[in-house]
């Protein structure tokens, strides 16, 4: 396949569901200073994060009747995934993730949730035909980054049989094709959603 050809595939930016965000029950870190003051963070699963003691979070259903999501957006870490997420993502074979086990406390709730997890998507990719793309370049940076994709050509040679993936000039954004969406939308995973890319 041509490395500039037009790519056959749609993707999407992984971003978290906004709907029903205010009655879900709020969430909170309770560790996350403590655990990020032992880390130089860099490119690798969850930033380099090293992980000195278990995570904790704590769900709060006070004022919220909303129920738990599959999967929360964790600042610039992954992602905080249910343990019937993490399985599907697994048995899936959507492509490299790592994850970290965490401890929770549910407050208010009848009974206890299920478990979570931490989950990055740890493989990045130089995947972008910026010759075709439409890109926000952020021109005082040391190194390539992309600020916005208003539209972009994937290299589908350079993706193969991946489903999910970050961008190397990019490293906030994950971007996930069609297969991983159907395979998501399917099993009615609630908590993540998906913006379309322009092509």
């Amino acid at each position: 396949m041509n490395q500039n050809s037009n790519s056959t595939r749609d993707y999407f930016m992984l971003t978290m569901e906004s709907i029903g965000l205010s009655s879900t029950p709020a969430r909170v870190w309770v560790n996350e200073e403590s655990i990020l003051s032992s880390t130089r963070l860099g490119q690798g699963p969850f930033r380099n994060l090293k992980f000195s003691e278990t995570p904790r979070f704590v769900f709060d259903r006070t004022g919220r009747r909303g129920r738990l999501w599959d999967a929360y957006m964790v600042s610039i870490f992954g992602w905080l995934v249910s343990d019937r997420l993490k399985t599907l993502l697994e048995q899936s074979h959507l492509g490299k993730m790592a994850f970290q086990q965490v401890d929770v406390e549910y407050k208010k709730f009848e009974a206890p949730g299920p478990d979570y997890w931490l989950c990055d998507f740890v493989e990045y990719l130089d995947c972008v035909d910026e010759d075709k793309s439409d890109i926000d370049y952020q021109h005082d940076a040391p190194v390539k980054n992309y600020l916005e994709l208003r539209s972009a050509v994937i290299k589908e040679d350079v993706v193969g049989q991946r489903h999910v993936f970050r961008l190397q000039h990019a490293t906030l954004k994950t971007i996930v094709d069609d297969v991983f969406v159907g395979a998501i939308r399917s099993e009615k995973v609630t908590g993540f959603d998906f913006q379309k890319i322009k092509k």
